[in-house]
């Protein structure tokens, strides 16, 4: 499978309203981990107007295999959004036992 990257495509950029890559492939577990093999990808990144990161992102789609990708990464676990939520309070204001207990 050929990457974007592999093509030299920037993964650290970022778009229009602040998101970036990492953040949007959360939920699409190969291009997770490829990104995350970048150093210039930051997995603690703040993304968006609610400013939320990637582990936020999978604790509200209720990702396990993405939470663990991302904490394996370095991911913040007490990251928090302009809401001050964090991954733990966002899984379980959404029903996502399996990720909120771990």
């Amino acid at each position: 499978m050929i990457f974007f990257t592999d093509l030299g495509a920037d993964p650290a950029i970022v778009n229009q309203w602040g998101f970036n890559a990492l953040y949007m492939a959360t939920d699409t577990p190969e291009l997770l981990d490829r990104l995350l093999t970048y150093s210039s990808v930051d997995v603690n990144r703040h993304c968006g107007e609610r400013q939320e990161t990637a582990i936020h992102l999978a604790a509200v789609i209720g990702s396990v295999q993405a939470t663990e990708t991302l904490l394996r990464a370095g991911a913040s676990i007490n990251a928090r959004t302009t809401f001050n939520e964090n991954a733990l309070w966002l899984a379980i204001w959404k029903g996502h036992t399996e990720v909120s207990s771990g």
